[in-house]
């Protein structure tokens, strides 16, 4: 069965000891106290919000998904867990 995996930005952290993935800052837009970071996935775009990390448009960074938070869904958008 296909899925889709849903995961908010918040739930995306910084992890070099067991990263789920890696990628690459596109840019980084400072909203007070957080920064959102424009992410390149092996060619997909995702969205990681911070705080209180230095990153720079161009680092390479190692992430994992907050296991808790995962939103699973099916292929007509219903919610499965």
């Amino acid at each position: 069965q296909q899925v889709t995996i849903g995961v908010r930005p918040e739930h995306l952290v910084f992890d070099d000891t067991d990263p789920d993935f890696t990628a690459t800052v596109k840019v980084v837009e400072h909203l007070g106290d957080r920064d959102a970071l424009y992410l390149d996935v092996d060619g997909r775009e995702l969205t990681a919000l911070v705080s209180d990390e230095t990153v720079a448009d161009g680092d390479e960074l190692s992430l994992r998904i907050e296991r808790d938070e995962v939103w699973v869904f099916d292929t007509n958008g219903e919610r499965l867990v």
